[in-house]
């Protein structure tokens, strides 16, 4: 009986000292920082490759969710209609074709599969931006900033693709445009970083309630 409660208290005290450092860990601002970011890039992401299974009309198909929840299918059909937008103004005459196309009239057609449609970097950035300590409103409204921007730039890059496959008839050539498209996501995704942990400099030069008061009559 005496060894069984030693034993407790040792767990007792092990679990104890466990959570004390898991606090000192989150009290410092880096660590806190990137525990967070981690837990939820990990949430959106996998999150997301959750629904996309569940949509998929094989395996663990939910047609609750493939309707109400296919927020997957939105996404993309939003690519599509700013992508025919974008072709317009390129002069391309296209029509999109439910759920997956982009067509040119009466000519090839770009498909907007899973994978076109960034998940990893938007990801990415709803994570960066919750992670950070800002007020909910600057929260939002850069958030919605950098997804309109991932949108802006993929629906540009799916109206690109379509007019130089349309000029030179080869897809393959251009195999490589979702490394492109990545890689000036993630350049503009830094850049959208830098400014929004970038600190005003009239708010860190402006007084504070303690300095004026130290100020000499």
């Amino acid at each position: 009986m005496t060894r069984y409660f030693f034993r407790l208290n040792q767990h007792s005290l092990i679990i104890f000292a466990e959570i004390l450092l898991l606090k000192s860990l989150l009290q410092n601002p880096g660590i806190s920082f990137l525990i967070k970011f981690i837990l939820l890039f990990t949430f959106f992401y996998v999150g997301t490759q959750v629904v996309i299974g569940l949509c998929a009309d094989v395996g663990w198909y939910s047609p609750f969710i493939a309707k109400h929840a296919n927020y997957i299918a939105w996404l993309r059909g939003a690519i599509l209609k700013g992508g025919h937008v974008a072709a317009s103004i390129i002069g391309l005459n296209t029509v999109i074709r439910p759920p997956f196309l982009l067509q040119i009239v009466g000519g090839p057609a770009v498909r907007m599969v899973y994978s076109c449609i960034g998940v990893g970097v938007m990801s990415l950035w709803i994570a960066f931006v919750l992670a950070n300590k800002a007020s909910v409103i600057k929260k939002i409204l850069w958030t919605f900033g950098g997804l309109l921007t991932i949108w802006f730039i993929n629906s540009w890059r799916i109206a690109l693709l379509l007019y130089t496959v349309h000029k030179n008839g080869n897809i393959n050539k251009f195999a490589e445009h979702h490394t492109f498209f990545n890689i000036i996501s993630y350049i503009i995704i830094l850049a959208l970083m830098y400014f929004f942990t970038k600190k005003d400099p009239s708010k860190s030069n402006a007084p504070t309630k303690n300095s004026l008061a130290r100020q000499p009559a």
